[in-house]
């Protein structure tokens, strides 16, 4: 009769084999917020708790507009209208590949301003 290997072991030969080498880094997220810190309002709110959750496995930066570096390998954009140029120039640079657009706003909001209120960009 087969025995499962010592648990000690397995994990000993588990770690050696899954512990990442020095040259493997981690890929950069960049998460693009109208607001950052100074504002302390709900869209620094959420990039402060995205980068939270995201910086164990990405590099994470934080700007109020992309900059346009060639290292970011995707990039976040909290409020889709007020980081449209953002998207736009990741769009012309890499195209929807590493592109996340997440709405922050109040959607019921959001509609009836963009509706009743068009020039209120």
């Amino acid at each position: 009769m087969n025995q499962a290997p010592h648990p000690k072991l397995l994990s000993k030969k588990l770690l050696k084999s899954e512990v990442p080498s020095a040259q493997a880094a981690k890929p950069t997220l960049v998460i693009v917020s109208p607001a950052l810190a100074s504002a302390n309002n709900g869209n620094w709110q959420t990039a402060k708790r995205y980068r939270q959750l995201l910086s164990a496995h990405f590099r994470v930066r934080l700007v109020s507009e992309w900059d346009g570096a060639n290292s970011d390998d995707v990039l976040i954009a909290l409020h889709a209208r007020r980081s449209f140029p953002s998207i736009a120039a990741w769009h012309t640079a890499h195209g929807a590949k590493g592109l996340v657009v997440v709405l922050t706003v109040l959607i019921c909001t959001a509609i009836f301003n963009t509706i009743h209120r068009p020039n209120n960009l």
